[in-house]
C-alpha cells in the first residue's frame, strides 16, 4: 500500500486510517498513467498530487461521519414521530389498550393512514437521495435511515407507552399492498440485516471509491424480500381469501363486508417457515456480497 509510493513520499501518508488510502493509490496510479508520471518523475509534482488526496480523503472521511451522525438523527427523530402518531391513533381507537382484533375504521382514515406510510418512504428515501453520491451508496443510505427509523420506532413505544410486552407481541407492520402482521422481533431481525447490508456497501464504497452489486445478488436480495413479505401478509391473506375469492377483493360493492370481515382477524400463527427461508436467503446474498467486495479490493491493493 504506501510502499507503492515514493518513500520520499511516505510522510505525506502517516495519517490515520491507511486502508482509506486504497482508493488513493488508484488515482495516484491512474494519474502517472495519462499524465506519463514515472516514480521517479518531477518531486513537485507529484508531491502535489499527493498533498491533493490527502486533503480529499480526510475530507471525505470527515463527510462521511457527519453523514451517519446527521441520518441518525433523522432517522431517530422519524421514529419518535412515527411512535406518536401511533400513540394517538391507539388511544383514540384503542382506549383500553392495542390489541386484536381491530376496532372499525372508516375508508377515508385508512386512505389516509396509506398515504402517511407513502410519505414516510418517500421521505427516508429522499434521505438516501441527499446522502449517496451514486446509486448504489443511495441506496444503502436508504435502507439504512429505514432501519434505524423502524428500530427506534419501538424503542419509543416501549419508552412511552410500555409496548410491546414481549418481542413476541404481534403488530400491524405495514398496510401496502396488504396488512402486514408478525411478531416485534422480526422487523426488528429485518433491520439488523438492512444496517448490515448497508454498512458493507458505504464502507467498501468508502475504500474503493466505486462497487457495484451482481445482477445474481440483486436476485438474491429481491427473492428474499419478496419471500418476506409474503411470510408477513400470509395469515392475513389466507384469513380474507377463505371468504372472498381474490377478484372479489378488488369490487367495490363489497367494501363493506371487505372490512367486516378484515376486522375480525387475530393472527394466531406466523409463517415462521417462510421468514427464516427469507432471511437465510438475504443473509446468504449479503454474505456473497461482503466475500466478494473484500477479494476484489484485496485484488485491487496486490495490483498497485
Amino acid at each position: 500500500m504506501i510502499s507503492n509510493f515514493p518513500t520520499e513520499y511516505h510522510h505525506f501518508l502517516s495519517l490515520p486510517s491507511i486502508a482509506r488510502f486504497t482508493f488513493d493509490e488508484l488515482e495516484y496510479a491512474t494519474f502517472q498513467a495519462h499524465a506519463g508520471i514515472q516514480l521517479n518523475g518531477s518531486m513537485l509534482i507529484n508531491v502535489a498530487f499527493l498533498f491533493f488526496l490527502n486533503i480529499k480523503s480526510y475530507f471525505y472521511f470527515g463527510m462521511i461521519k457527519s453523514r451517519i451522525l446527521t441520518v441518525t438523527i433523522f432517522a431517530i427523530a422519524m421514529g419518535l414521530l412515527e411512535a406518536a402518531v401511533v400513540i394517538y391513533l391507539r388511544l383514540l381507537m384503542y382506549p383500553n389498550g392495542f390489541g386484536f382484533p381491530l376496532v372499525p375504521i372508516l375508508p377515508g382514515i385508512l386512505t389516509i393512514e396509506i398515504l402517511r406510510e407513502i410519505a414516510t418512504l418517500l421521505m427516508l428515501l429522499a434521505v438516501g437521495i441527499l446522502a449517496g453520491r451514486n446509486a448504489i451508496e443511495r441506496f444503502a443510505w436508504f435502507i439504512y435511515s429505514f432501519a434505524i427509523w423502524d428500530i427506534f420506532y419501538y424503542i419509543f413505544l416501549k419508552i412511552l407507552i410500555a409496548w410491546p410486552d414481549s418481542f413476541m407481541t404481534n403488530d400491524v407492520l405495514f398496510l401496502i399492498p396488504a396488512t402486514w402482521v408478525g411478531p416485534v422481533i422480526t422487523p426488528l431481525i429485518v433491520s439488523m440485516a438492512m444496517i448490515l447490508l448497508a454498512g458493507i456497501i458505504l464502507t467498501f464504497s468508502h475504500k474503493s471509491g466505486q462497487i457495484k452489486i451482481l445482477n445474481i445478488e440483486w436476485a438474491g436480495l429481491i427473492s428474499g424480500s419478496f419471500i418476506l413479505i409474503l411470510g408477513f401478509i400470509w395469515e392475513y391473506s389466507v384469513f380474507m381469501l377463505e371468504r372472498f375469492k381474490l377478484t372479489e377483493l378488488f369490487f367495490i360493492q363489497n367494501r363493506q363486508a371487505i372490512m367486516e370481515h378484515a376486522h375480525s382477524f387475530i393472527p394466531v400463527k406466523f409463517n415462521w417457515i417462510l421468514f427464516v427461508i427469507a432471511m437465510f436467503l438475504i443473509l446468504f446474498t449479503i454474505g456473497k456480497i461482503y466475500i466478494r467486495l473484500k477479494e476484489e479490493l484485496r485484488n485491487d491493493t496486490q495490483i498497485l
